[in-house]
């Protein structure tokens, strides 16, 4: 995420993250979801992104542009999740939409 972590509504928020320990070849699911930061631990994501791609090697930097129109003016905790050759990772961050 940019370092002031945020974005005008209706805007793209680029993110970007390392993975290692990839399978070159094998396909891995990356699902990043919103949730308001007020909404309870087993609240439904208010917006699930989900991207597919193949690992070309051992480790990789990926930059993903997602689309935030869809999400009202507020802050956001956002959880992403890659799963792939039975193993999953994650990682937290926040971000805040304004008019």
């Amino acid at each position: 995420l940019n370092p002031l972590t945020t974005y005008p509504r209706g805007s793209d928020a680029q993110i970007y993250f390392q993975l290692a320990g990839l399978v070159p070849g094998k396909s891995y699911q990356s699902d990043f979801e919103f949730f308001r930061m007020e909404d309870s631990a087993s609240a439904a994501p208010r917006l699930t992104i989900r991207m597919d791609q193949p690992a070309t090697a051992a480790r990789a930097e990926v930059v993903r542009d997602l689309g935030l129109k869809s999400l009202d003016v507020g802050k956001y905790r956002v959880r992403i999740v890659v799963r792939g050759e039975g193993k999953e990772a994650s990682g937290t961050g926040c971000l805040t939409i304004v008019k």
